[in-house]
């Protein structure tokens, strides 16, 4: 492209976009129009990649700010939408869980993996099994719910007395809301703070002789110890993370970040910012990308040198934390140790293998594609005779499986056994769905020519810049778009065992699915089989119960609770149900 001329000498984004109009590269400059001079002035300077980018950019935009930390935000924000092809990615292989307290009149607690819904965010944890053991700690002892939806009826947990039941019990919102601010003030580090109000509550009900209360008060209080020791917490002390970093031979960046809470290092994650050396400075752009999606900004981080534009990243932390945010050199002994052990630490981080650069290769001379492949989108169908039919979507993006992304599919408009018309179904859906900005490179579909005949229908009709293959479980033959007949590639090459991968794990998910929805009607006509079980018994039994699973579990007393099953139906239930249970 040629350069641009009359570019504002203003703070903003600018975005370079392809042919294709798809937004390739995304930056942010104090001055707009210096920064994109300097890619046209000083060409030869450049890192490779942005060489590179240069010859494929065929338009630019920009979008003009009134303060360079707007236009850090609006990067950021940006990049995060685009995920632009040549920008500089921060990388982890790990996807850490946070416990979720929901905003709802009765609080419910949760594991979760994504933050995107509403709630209060505690995490992330990095120890998931001392995780999993505080979480169950916390729901013996405070009874705070876990289901996404409280059930009409109550269901199990209440039965065995690890929930107080909002939904069934008259709880006063305020004296319930009172337990969750304890399991607040223990996932924020201050365990001994409700240590001491337990203590004062159980000698309250010893003096009043509840022995049975005050014992079950001790219960919690060593439970709280327990938790105590599993979050690794120490009184009074300072909140911070500390980043160290270290170039690596190859051009990429690694850093190892320490998290700090109440003095104690809580936990630590590695990240990887690839071709990070060609960056103007790739401690900001590590601060950019993790701070703005983590749930917990300390109010200090410690680093090894300050970056340029350190004051508009404090502005901009202490925006998103609601306090001020404090970026520092080590300000004493024991942080300037630890800042040691980070750069230490992140020195000996060995870079992710490329296991499928090879394979990916392959594929691009195989297909005759002009770009390279780095997102991948698989489909399977799964059906029992035309019953239960369903689609799946796994995707495989830059060298590993994007579990986020995956998708499920109800058929809809297809009766009867059509994996072809299904498979049209599916891919129709997917295309109809996407916002442009996010298209894969290949589609590959579990099945043969005709499969994949229907998908570069739906392609074309779509009007998307999108190539596809299928691949046939028998011989592992491969159908390209442009080639009569199918090819087979040998059996040890990289790129069809990154194929069989894909496919397979396309192949899992769906019937994952599959099972599942056959799984429930399965259930319910278990209960179907009982003589005397009627719609309204079932409907009662469920309400109560919750699930078939809790039915089988429970007792012939506690099914006889159940409004409108006397002796002998739960007798029958009890039967078999558990004839069932030992078949299975």
């Amino acid at each position: 492209m040629e350069p641009p001329v009359d570019l504002p000498a203003k703070p903003g984004v600018y975005l370079f976009r392809d042919e294709n109009d798809r937004v390739i590269y995304i930056g942010k400059a104090r001055s707009i129009k210096k920064r994109v001079a300097s890619y046209f002035t000083s060409s030869e300077n450049l890192p490779d990649k942005i060489r590179v980018m240069l010859k494929h950019a065929h338009r630019l935009e920009f979008i003009l700010t009134e303060t360079e930390r707007e236009a850090l935000i609006l990067e950021a924000n940006l990049i995060r939408r685009y995920r632009p092809r040549y920008n500089t990615r921060l990388t982890d292989d790990k996807s850490y869980p946070y416990i979720r307290i929901s905003h709802d009149l009765f609080p419910s607690i949760s594991i979760v993996r994504r933050t995107d819904e509403e709630g209060s965010y505690f995490g992330p944890f990095t120890d998931l099994r001392g995780m999993k053991r505080v979480f169950k700690l916390l729901r013996q002892i405070f009874g705070v719910r876990t289901c996404r939806q409280m059930k009409e009826g109550g269901c199990l947990n209440r039965e065995i007395g690890l929930c107080l039941a909002p939904c069934v019990n008259d709880l006063d919102p305020e004296e319930y809301r009172e337990r969750v601010r304890s399991v607040i003030t223990v996932l924020e580090g201050r365990v001994e703070d409700v240590i001491d109000e337990l203590s004062t509550a159980m000698w309250d009900a010893s003096d009043k002789m509840e022995f049975e209360r005050a014992a079950s008060i001790r219960d919690g209080i060593e439970g709280l110890k327990k938790v105590f020791e599993e979050l690794n917490i120490w009184r009074k002390g300072a909140d911070l993370d500390i980043i160290g970093l270290k170039s690596l031979d190859n051009g990429d960046i690694s850093f190892l970040l320490f998290m700090v809470r109440d003095g104690r290092i809580m936990g630590r994650e590695s990240f990887l910012l690839q071709e990070g050396a060609d960056l103007d400075d790739p401690l900001a752009s590590l601060i950019t990308q993790y701070y703005m999606t983590a749930s917990m900004i300390p109010p200090a981080l410690i680093v090894p040198y300050l970056p340029p534009d350190y004051r508009v990243l404090e502005e901009w932390l202490s925006e998103k934390r609601g306090e001020r945010v404090v970026i520092s050199l080590p300000r004493d002994e024991r942080e300037r140790k630890l800042l040691n052990l980070a750069e230490k630490g992140a020195e000996h981080l060995k870079p992710p293998k490329p296991p499928t650069s090879d394979a990916l290769s392959t594929l691009k001379l195989a297909l005759n594609l002009k770009r390279d492949i780095n997102r991948i989108e698989a489909f399977d169908i799964s059906n029992i005779g035309g019953r239960y039919a369903v689609g799946s979507m796994v995707v495989f993006e830059d060298g590993s499986f994007r579990k986020r992304d995956y998708k499920r599919f109800r058929i809809k408009t297809v009766a009867g056994i059509d994996d072809v018309r299904m498979m049209e179904e599916v891919i129709r859906r997917r295309l109809r769905s996407t916002d442009g900005s996010r298209l894969p490179d290949l589609l590959v579909l579990d099945g043969g020519r005709a499969q994949l005949n229907v998908a570069l229908k739906v392609i074309d009709e779509a009007g998307v810049d999108v190539t596809a293959l299928a691949l046939a479980k028998r011989f592992e033959e491969i159908y390209l778009p442009h080639e009569k007949r199918p090819i087979r590639l040998e059996e040890r090459s990289p790129a069809l065992r990154l194929l069989k991968q894909i496919r397979d794990e396309a192949h899992r998910f769906a019937i994952t699915y599959h099972r599942r929805l056959r799984g429930k009607d399965l259930d319910l006509s278990i209960l179907d089989q009982i003589e005397g079980i009627g719609r309204r018994r079932k409907e009662a039994l469920l309400r109560h119960f919750g699930s078939v699973d809790a039915i089988r579990s429970a007792s012939i007393d506690e099914l006889k609770s159940v409004s409108g099953i006397g002796d002998k139906i739960a007798d029958r239930i009890y039967d078999l149900l558990h004839r069932q249970g030992g078949a299975a």
